[in-house]
């Protein structure tokens, strides 16, 4: 039986996959880290500590404690298991798309539905050990003016 973890981060992604929207994030992450020095408005209320992660592949982000559900956006059908063969295929060089078993419809796997939500994304800011899953409205307000969009992911780890 898994231990409970009572650890919840929340991870800032990109939506756009482009160098500019790495740069703006990682520009976000230093206000982010400012504000956390001094006392200032931070996002989540507050965390533990924060880091920035950026690959030239997109990284999957997503609840670690209790995993999550995949659904087709298609036909919502359950598509756990493809979605996971999709993804690790994907990871050994394979096409970054999936086909629903129910359905047939072909798709890239950032569209299938994930419960809780997933992303995939070149760059993060991840907060760690945050006070509150949400993110405030002043850094969504930073986060949509800097970003034009982004997701933002709380994942349960150990």
């Amino acid at each position: 039986m898994p231990l409970v973890r009572r650890r919840l981060d929340c991870c800032i992604c990109i939506v756009k996959q482009t160098e500019d929207a790495v740069i703006a994030l990682r520009e976000l992450f230093g206000s982010i880290r400012e504000a956390h020095a001094n006392e200032g408005v931070i996002p989540c209320g507050s965390f533990y500590a924060c880091s920035f992660e950026h690959s030239e592949k997109p990284r999957l982000y997503a609840n670690h404690q209790g995993g999550y559900r995949v659904r087709c956006p298609c036909c919502d059908s359950n598509i756990a298991s493809e979605f996971s063969k999709s993804v690790h295929l994907w990871r050994s060089g394979g096409s970054f798309s999936m086909t629903c078993p129910s359905c047939g419809e072909v798709y890239s796997l950032s569209q299938a539905k994930g419960i809780p939500p997933f992303a995939f994304s070149r760059a993060a800011i991840i907060l760690h050990d945050v006070e509150l899953a949400e993110i405030g409205e002043f850094w969504h307000a930073k986060f949509m003016q800097g970003l034009g969009g982004y997701q933002d992911i709380f994942r349960r780890v150990g």
